[in-house]
């Protein structure tokens, strides 16, 4: 049996200094919603952000589609920086990006 996948939307959210960036992935049915929750965090702003890499969109698919079989919606983090160098990447078997290129 095939899995549907859902499409998925990625922001990126930082600090007012950008020292701290985080990436989140929600499905994109939910996604404007979930920008305006993240836009109502004090000294924080967020955007549509778009990973270059398939495999990032497509493990992101994989565990929105997971998350979603136990709660209607759903957001996961992808992963943070913290002065330029990543400190947190959640997607296993997937290599991060270069900071340079974000």
């Amino acid at each position: 049996m095939t899995r549907t996948l859902p499409d998925v939307s990625f922001a990126r959210i930082a600090d007012q200094s950008g020292r701290h960036v985080f990436f989140w992935a929600a499905p994109t049915a939910h996604f404007d919603e979930c920008l305006v929750v993240w836009n109502r965090m004090e000294g924080m702003t967020a955007e549509p952000f778009e990973f270059g890499d398939p495999a990032i969109v497509a493990a992101a698919q994989d565990w929105i589609a997971d998350r979603l079989q136990e709660h209607d919606k759903v957001t996961v983090l992808i992963g943070s920086i913290e002065r330029g160098k990543w400190v947190g990447w959640n997607l296993a078997g997937i290599p991060r990006p270069a900071v340079a290129t974000l």
